[in-house]
Parts: C-alpha cells; sequence; structure tokens
C-alpha cells in the first residue's frame, strides 16, 4: 500500500468514527464483495436451515435467529475470520475503543438473523448500556421490507428520549453494504405484512468491552428504552397533526 493509499484510510477511518462519535451510526457501503456475498448467502440458508442442533435458532416475532457465540457453532471460526478479514472494518473497531480508553474488548455475538414476511415489530431496546458496537451487513436488498429503524444520537448522555425530535435512520440497504452502530443506540427491526415475498437476510457481528459484556439492562431499563422509542413515535405524529390542521 502506498503512503497516499494509507493516508486515504486513515482520513476514511476518522470520518467513520466522527459518524459513530457524533450520531452513532454510520454505513459502510459495499462492505462485502461480490465472491464473499455469495458465500455467505449460501451459508446464511444452510445455518438457518439446521435441525441437528449444532445452533440455537429461535423464532422471536417472525425472527429466525442462528446464533455462532459457541466455539462449536459450525460458522463461529469463520465469522471470526470474516471480522478479522475486513481491514476497514478492523481500523474502525479498534479506534471506536480507543476513543473511550478501551484495551480489552472482544467480538462477542455471531449471528444469522432471518426476518420473514409477517414479522412484527422488534421492541425498541440497546444492545448494550456500555460502548460496544454493533455490524448489521445486507445480504440482500432491504427496502421497505423491514428495515432496521435507529435513532440517531440516542447513545449520547445527553440524550433527550422525552423530545420527539430524535432523527431516525431506515436502515435502507444494497445487498453487501453494512450499518455500524454504536450499540447504545436505540433501535429496532421493523416489521413487515405478509404481503411481501422478501426475506430480510442478514449477518450480526458485535463487539464489546470485556469488562462490561451485553446487554448491561435489567427489566425497568428494557421497559424504559422500549418506552422513549415508542413516546417518539406518539410525539412525531401528534406534531404532524398539529402542523397539518393549523399551518
Amino acid at each position: 500500500m502506498t503512503a497516499g493509499s494509507e493516508n486515504r484510510l486513515e482520513a476514511q477511518q476518522n470520518n467513520l468514527w466522527k459518524h459513530i462519535k457524533t450520531s452513532g451510526v454510520t454505513v459502510m457501503p459495499h462492505l462485502l464483495n461480490d465472491d464473499q456475498l455469495k458465500y455467505w448467502k449460501n451459508n446464511f440458508y444452510n445455518a438457518i436451515n439446521d435441525t441437528d442442533g449444532n445452533n440455537q435458532i429461535r423464532n422471536s416475532r417472525g425472527r429466525l435467529h442462528s446464533h455462532q457465540e459457541s466455539r462449536c457453532a459450525p460458522y463461529n471460526s469463520h465469522l471470526h475470520r470474516l471480522a478479522s478479514s475486513l481491514p476497514e472494518l478492523r481500523s474502525i473497531v479498534e479506534l471506536y475503543f480507543q476513543g473511550y480508553s478501551i484495551e480489552r474488548y472482544q467480538l462477542t455475538q455471531t449471528q444469522f438473523l432471518l426476518a420473514k414476511p409477517g414479522s412484527e415489530h422488534q421492541i425498541w431496546h440497546r444492545d448494550n448500556v456500555a460502548p460496544g458496537l454493533t455490524l448489521l451487513v445486507a445480504l440482500d436488498d432491504i427496502k421497505s421490507n423491514g428495515p432496521t429503524e435507529l435513532l440517531l444520537g440516542s447513545h449520547s448522555n445527553k440524550h433527550n428520549g422525552m423530545s420527539g425530535d430524535d432523527e431516525v435512520l431506515l436502515g435502507c440497504l444494497h445487498a453487501g453494504d453494512a450499518i455500524l452502530y454504536d450499540a447504545r443506540v436505540i433501535h429496532r427491526g421493523r416489521g413487515y405484512d405478509n404481503e411481501s415475498d422478501a426475506d430480510r437476510p442478514v449477518l450480526i457481528l458485535r463487539w464489546d468491552a470485556l469488562s462490561t459484556p451485553p446487554p448491561g439492562a435489567g427489566l425497568f431499563q428494557t421497559n424504559y428504552v422500549n418506552f422513549l422509542g415508542s413516546f417518539r413515535i406518539f410525539v412525531r405524529k401528534a406534531k404532524d397533526l398539529v402542523q397539518y390542521y393549523f399551518n
């Protein structure tokens, strides 16, 4: 790699880190190339359809989860190799934890997730109450078929969840694109109606500090975050109605 290429990569990483630090979210287009995308799509459906007890699959609100955290899981080592083989991803993960003076962290979640037509909205939640990163990689185009919905800036201690003014990012992605977000960002996977014939297959990778394993939230915290997300929608709709009738 030339000095010019190294400088461009460093500038790109700093820009990604800036986005995550301020809004809590950044988009990484073309994270997987065509060959990688084909490989992971093939393995995705093998994992989801695996009934041999090699991994845990559960149905939650119309979503199939194939967890690969166990070293005995068939794709655990493959997903670890994927995470370490992407220099752009490795660099931004390092920058993130350095920014919070965290020296010891690890890949804590490796998962295949398939949202089916007819799936319901997830509850609003945080992946962790402490600093961490979650990567969501689209294996097919994600348009209106249940994208992830994220409240920008909700990772910050200064976040005012009662205002209803949070900017929302809908994770509509092309296959191979990814969203990388702070684990404290309030978000949910949106559902979609039964008329859609499109599945939503994604890979999920998550990194957390060794000293603060996920999720770090009890029942009260979980319910409170879900309330904040739902309340934000109520306030936003109320403001829209007021503006419609009085402007």
